[in-house]
């Protein structure tokens, strides 16, 4: 049997090889893909970041245009920005810009730039995202938003959901949120919050949490005091609970956008209307 005196290959290094971005996320770390180095944005940067990130959240089935609705979505943005002025749409002019600075302030670099082969006619052949000379196609690009988004702590599908459908289950939270009294607080008030609850001024939080730990552990404090008023009164002997009181300690579920709502939007016409 070999006792892998000499052996360079590391048995360790291919097992996790698939957990490597897990990993990086959980202690802060940057994530490698294809010699490019993706860092976790830190919350002095929180405003910034969700206002470029919102480039990566385009439903295209909505933009209007079949064209554009068809292309892969780098293309898309590419297209869509290039060919503003014909589409007659000033928000397209903000596509690359926006992706530019989501890229620069993910990777640290400036030097990025999008490369276009053309048919004859003019449509795209192939398209690339640069990032200090290295080429990035469509499917690189769905990876570098994926990793965008977890290191992000950010939930998103790409799952089909007609636009009416969206504005009535959003309308439903407000709704249920006027009745309960709460008011959606701003970034300002959020980081208020958290500073004070964990004890930090707010030079020291920008610079020594991520927005990923940021977001996390606003839902831990949140969590946690809800779990401590709900164990309280069920201790106090004065509340009684149908089921046992999940511990603090447990799993959540990933956010759905369809719980408590009356209506099954899932199983309902209105999910298949412009599909």
């Amino acid at each position: 049997m070999d006792d892998g005196a000499d052996r360079k290959f590391s048995f360790l290094g291919e097992t996790f090889k698939q957990n490597t971005l897990q990993n990086a996320v959980t202690f802060n770390e940057p994530f490698e893909f294809k010699g490019i180095k993706f860092y976790p944005v830190m919350l002095d940067k929180l405003i910034q970041f969700y206002t470029c990130a919102e480039i990566l959240k385009i439903k295209q089935e909505r933009v209007g245009n079949k064209k554009l609705m068809k292309l892969p979505y780098l293309w898309f943005l590419a297209y869509a920005y290039e060919k503003a002025d014909q589409f007659d749409r000033l928000e397209f002019y903000i596509f690359i810009p926006l992706l530019y600075a989501l890229i620069e302030m993910t990777t640290g670099s400036n030097r990025i730039s999008m490369k276009v082969e053309r048919k004859d006619n003019g449509d795209y052949k192939k398209c690339f995202l640069c990032i200090d000379d290295v080429e990035f196609n469509n499917k690189d690009f769905l990876e570098i938003r994926q990793i965008i988004f977890t290191q992000a702590g950010i939930e998103h599908s790409d799952e089909f959901i007609n636009e009416d459908a969206e504005q009535a289950i959003a309308e439903g939270h407000l709704n249920e949120q006027k009745k309960s009294g709460y008011i959606q607080p701003s970034h300002d008030d959020l980081i208020s919050k958290f500073c004070m609850y964990m004890k930090k001024s707010k030079e020291e939080a920008k610079k020594e949490y991520s927005i990923r730990d940021f977001n996390k552990i606003l839902n831990e404090i949140c969590a946690f005091e809800d779990w401590r008023i709900v164990k309280t009164a069920e201790m106090s002997g004065m509340v009684k609970f149908p089921n046992p009181i999940a511990h603090w300690f447990s799993g959540r579920e990933k956010p759905n956008i369809y719980k408590d709502q009356n209506i099954n939007y899932q199983g309902s016409n209105i999910m298949k209307i412009g599909s």
